[in-house]
């Protein structure tokens, strides 16, 4: 930790401690937020509001360091292994805890439990994750993606089942093989159960969609706020359906120019389509289906943005994601091929 780095103030991996008693909770919470999330960087002997540099007394730094590490192994669970550490600026101590983050999910405190007790990080804030968010880090802490669940005793309906390998079928083009319910189980869409088969959680989002917020809300403002809409859609239905409706209302309603080369004449939109139909795609597949809210695709003067539910996954930072990696939310529906990009692109 450096003057500069701490010049800069709380960020979503950075937080300041003076290392007050009555904030020894605060600093908890913390921790597992850290872990729960991408990690961070805990600094005591710094106050927030100033980000002054306080320091701890030389005589109480080795008991300042032992009681940090005392605290998070009696009152978080799972266990955390945080590194711990002193360093020396401008000739004041600062104690630094460095939290990594963990696939043990989720990390509470004891005394108030898992689902009240788990936290997360939102900014330069701790929070209390909600229900949605503390059932996501169960499956994650179990190796599992909310879509590959199998919550139904209903046997899917047959119609659907061929509905969907005859979409799938369309999609991957002529010279593919046909798809079958065999593929479905073998890609575990479905599960053999007696004369009939079991549906995902992928399965129903792909075949009928009976997931009340697994929707894409579209609309039209004028200008570069939210204050006035012209036109506002509410797509459902199987999640190609949405993709493609999402898709065609974009293109509806951004500008669209042509050019001419030689004898042909090729239109050319204001924004590039495969970026547009990317983002939407991307939206579908990676959005947290566990959340009570829809994917928004929101059309202005001057942009279009597309917010998913859910935020980045299982430990993944900003820098990490624009780096070029990745965290798989929905490990079955954003396998190519089950869900398609719009025909004709």
């Amino acid at each position: 930790m450096t003057v500069s780095e701490i010049s800069h103030g709380e960020t979503d991996n950075v937080e300041f401690k003076l290392m007050e008693p009555d904030e020894d909770k605060k600093f908890l919470k913390t921790v597992a937020a850290f872990s729960n999330c991408g990690g961070g960087t805990i600094v005591f002997g710094v106050k927030n509001g100033t980000r002054e540099i306080i320091g701890i007394p030389e005589d109480s730094v080795f008991t300042v360091m032992d009681g940090i590490a005392d605290s998070i192994s009696d009152n978080i669970s799972p266990q955390i292994i945080p590194s711990i550490t002193f360093q020396t600026i401008n000739n004041k101590t600062i104690v630094v805890v460095q939290v990594y983050p963990s696939q043990n999910t989720p990390y509470y405190l004891k005394s108030e439990g898992v689902l009240n007790g788990t936290y997360i990080r939102v900014g330069a804030t701790t929070r209390k994750a909600e229900n949605e968010k503390v059932q996501e880090f169960i499956l994650r802490g179990t190796h599992q993606s909310y879509d590959e669940l199998f919550q139904n005793s209903e046997p899917a309906d047959r119609n659907d089942i061929n509905t969907l390998c005859s979409v799938i079928s369309r999609y991957n083009g002529e010279q593919a093989k046909p798809v079958t319910v065999e593929n479905l189980v073998s890609w575990k869409l479905l599960k053999k159960e007696g004369s009939g088969f079991i549906p995902s959680i992928a399965f129903r989002l792909l075949a009928h969609n009976d997931l009340h917020f697994a929707q894409i809300q579209c609309a039209l403002f004028k200008g570069t706020n939210r204050a006035d809409f012209l036109d506002r859609k509410e797509f459902n239905g199987p999640l190609y359906e949405q993709i493609e409706n999402a898709y065609t209302f974009v293109l509806q309603h951004i500008n669209k120019g042509a050019r001419i080369n030689g004898l042909v004449r090729e239109d050319i939109y204001e924004l590039p389509v495969a970026a547009i139909r990317e983002l939407i795609v991307n939206a579908v597949m990676h959005r947290n289906y566990l959340e009570h809210s829809c994917i928004q695709v929101s059309v202005f003067d001057d942009r279009v943005e597309v917010l998913s539910p859910g935020g980045l996954y299982g430990g993944l930072t900003k820098k990490e994601m624009l780096s070029g990696r990745s965290s798989i939310r929905n490990r079955l529906i954003r396998v190519e091929g089950l869900i398609p990009r719009p025909f004709g692109s």
